[in-house]
């Protein structure tokens, strides 16, 4: 099944016109709109610049695309366990000396984002200084450990990138070929944008280029539970683990969110959701009890306050309950 969904249906001119409304007064940022429902695509806007077609890159979305590529790589036997440790794959890059804890930072700490490396992503030097470095797993398993691995959440691009360098060592494929051939392939899409390292490791955390419409597959693939069509992508039981609660940030600023494997988890009114989240409003959201999908694409050209902010991370909630629950159930 290349397309589980069909193109836009036809909306009321009236329901389109209410739709433009709010995104108008609440969602002036927003670049493209996509919602599908009972499988099929019942709305699909886009605004200033916006192209549901053209490919940007989704920044911390990527976040998302890779614990579904380790659920894959877990699927097609390249790893058996979350517990593998990351030593097991760069044994070189542990010291022999020092703080031995590092040594059990395993997979299942890098996906929810708790290795205990000393980490801020907001702090001024962390990405640029990590983007500066000749070797980008080295230079993060030579941070100091802050917490015991598994205790403390702390949002980390360099988690998700070593998951990356995991899975590059692990498959001994380039993750953009991986990607293509074991996911985005069976979806009917192609994907040919995503920034590497300097030892060829495509960044983990950020920097892959999708569509809305690639975005809206990988919200079905997910409200499916890794199934699409008759093809298991990924285990069920990955999903499920993927998509609740593992761990709770313990910080303000997320809308009470916890975190599962890179995908946010929450509750809109009595509805269980789950959503990824990038940079500047790039959002899948599934909200599985309805049987929707919410996908949205705006500018990351935007100062943190605004491309990181708690209104940012409002979105999921506030697309539900200003278009979705009034305008489409």
């Amino acid at each position: 099944m290349l397309n589980p969904f069909p193109e836009a249906v036809s909306m009321k001119s009236s329901l389109q016109a209410k739709i433009d409304e709010v995104v108008a007064q609440h969602f002036p940022t927003l670049l493209n709109l996509l919602i599908v429902r009972q499988g099929s695509l019942v709305v699909e806007r886009s605004y200033h610049e916006g192209n549901a077609t053209a490919s940007t890159n989704v920044k911390s979305i990527t976040k998302s695309i890779i614990s579904t590529l380790v659920g894959i790589a877990l699927h097609e036997g390249y790893l058996t366990s979350l517990d593998q440790r990351l030593e097991e794959f760069f044994p070189q890059s542990f010291p022999t000396s020092g703080d031995q804890r590092k040594r059990e930072i395993n997979l299942r700490h890098l996906l929810t984002l708790s290795s205990g490396l000393q980490w801020d992503e907001r702090a001024p030097t962390s990405l640029p200084s990590l983007y500066a470095s000749a070797d980008y797993v080295a230079h993060g398993l030579s941070l100091p450990l802050q917490h015991t691995p598994g205790e403390v959440f702390a949002y980390s691009t360099l988690d998700a990138h070593l998951l990356s360098a995991v899975l590059t060592r692990a498959t001994g494929m380039d993750m953009l070929a991986f990607a293509n051939q074991y996911l985005f392939g069976p979806l009917g899409s192609t994907i040919t944008t995503w920034t590497s390292d300097p030892q060829g490791n495509r960044i983990g955390g950020s920097e892959i280029a999708l569509t809305s419409r690639d975005l809206a597959k990988i919200g079905y693939l997910y409200l499916k539970r890794g199934k699409w069509g008759e093809r298991q992508i990924f285990a069920e039981d990955y999903h499920a683990a993927a998509t609740q609660t593992q761990i709770t940030p313990g910080l303000g600023g997320y809308d009470a969110a916890t975190y599962g494997y890179l995908w946010w988890v929450n509750t809109v009114g009595p509805y269980h959701t789950y959503y990824a989240l990038g940079y500047g409003g790039q959002i899948i959201c599934v909200l599985p009890d309805l049987d929707i999908i919410i996908v949205t694409t705006a500018p990351t050209n935007v100062p943190p306050e605004q491309g990181a902010g708690p209104q940012v991370f409002a979105l999921p909630r506030q697309l539900t309950e200003r278009i979705v629950l009034p305008l489409l159930m």
